[in-house]
């Protein structure tokens, strides 16, 4: 359940999130980022490659965006993500 909980907490806010900035596929890229969060260590770099690399197709400037994006998503959910 606490899973559940995690891949909520950090799919929406990123799924919204590229979303506002315009990004084709953002549901997708954002429930993959969820996903990816899991992996120890590199899933949250992970988790924001696929979409950084779609936003740079439209600017690099977006991509820059994007990626502070899924850090900003990253820090406010890290303290409370179960430590398991």
């Amino acid at each position: 359940m606490s899973r559940l909980v995690v891949i909520t907490a950090i799919g929406v806010p990123a799924s919204a999130g590229l979303a506002l900035l315009g990004i084709p596929a953002a549901l997708l890229l954002g429930l993959s980022g969820a996903l990816l969060t899991f992996i120890s260590y590199f899933g949250a770099i992970l988790a924001a490659v696929p979409a950084v690399l779609v936003a740079l197709t439209t600017s690099p400037q977006l991509a820059i965006f994007t990626g502070l994006m899924f850090w900003g998503v990253h820090t406010i959910e890290g303290p409370s993500s179960p430590r398991s």
